[in-house]
């Protein structure tokens, strides 16, 4: 396979991607002018949907499905064929450096900072019901991707040199995180902007980097392309699930003063 100098490959990279937001930006503006969570989200039956969700992934988690599903023959092809693919590149110092510093963003204690950091900004920017639901979509999402992956006990790839790492495969725990967290971040930043722009900025560029740390893991072999899309499945339950909650919260009446103003 013969490469195309990096720089080139970088320009691309950048011309593809303005390409999609403006792509993006003409085919959403009319929902972006009219968000879907301000029509009313959530329903009356969003909760009751994300349970059977919940029941059906666990019961093909430990009912013995979701292993044979990963490791169909059909599968192994693709994912070995999307790994082959990436292997040369991984020889490029500048491209290995980019994903390196890029797939720490979706580290465990990286997301956990963040969390954390956006909690206090919530308490002193008096948005305090928000913290409760951003801490169940995170813990929710780390929780359920630890289940999984010693429910299936899935093999990762066999390691770039540059990078370790000692737990199972599927799903991949830095793509279910960042989903999560930063999915709840852009939704907290962007639902109340005036300007559906100014929305959409937020949202592109978030799913931007949330799409990168993802392609992060497969381009540093530690995960194969079939653990980054089942932890974006994860993390995208995670986030539904702590918008509703959220959009619940707002929603609520404010509790009883038990103090009157003289």
């Amino acid at each position: 396979m013969i490469k195309p100098p990096t720089v080139l490959v970088i320009f691309a990279a950048i011309a593809a991607v303005m390409l999609l937001r403006l792509l993006v930006w003409m085919g959403v503006r009319r929902l972006a002018a009219d968000p879907f969570i301000r029509r009313g989200f959530p329903r009356a039956r969003t909760g009751i949907a994300l349970v059977v969700l919940a029941a059906a992934y666990f019961g093909a988690l430990f009912g013995g499905l979701i292993q044979p599903l990963v490791e169909a023959a059909e599968v192994l092809r693709i994912d070995h064929a999307v790994n082959e693919f990436v292997a040369p590149w991984r020889k490029d110092p500048i491209l290995l450096y980019v994903f390196l510093w890029i797939t720490v963003l979706g580290a465990g204690p990286a997301l956990t900072a963040v969390a954390a950091t956006a909690s206090g900004f919530l308490w002193i920017g008096d948005r305090v019901r928000v913290i409760a639901p951003l801490w169940v979509a995170f813990v929710g999402a780390q929780t359920t991707t630890w289940i999984g992956k010693y429910a299936i006990g899935r093999d990762r790839p066999n390691f770039f040199e540059a990078v370790t790492a000692a737990s199972p495969s599927f799903p991949s725990g830095h793509a279910t995180g960042s989903l999560a967290m930063f999915g709840f971040l852009a939704y907290l930043l962007a639902r109340d902007l005036p300007r559906p722009r100014a929305r959409l900025e937020i949202v592109f560029w978030t799913a931007l980097l949330i799409a990168l740390i993802g392609f992060s893991r497969i381009f540093l072999s530690l995960h194969y392309l079939t653990d980054v899309i089942g932890g974006f499945l994860v993390g995208a339950f995670w986030l539904i699930a702590g918008i509703a909650l959220a959009e619940r919260a707002r929603r609520a009446p404010p509790p009883p003063s038990y103090f009157t103003q003289a």
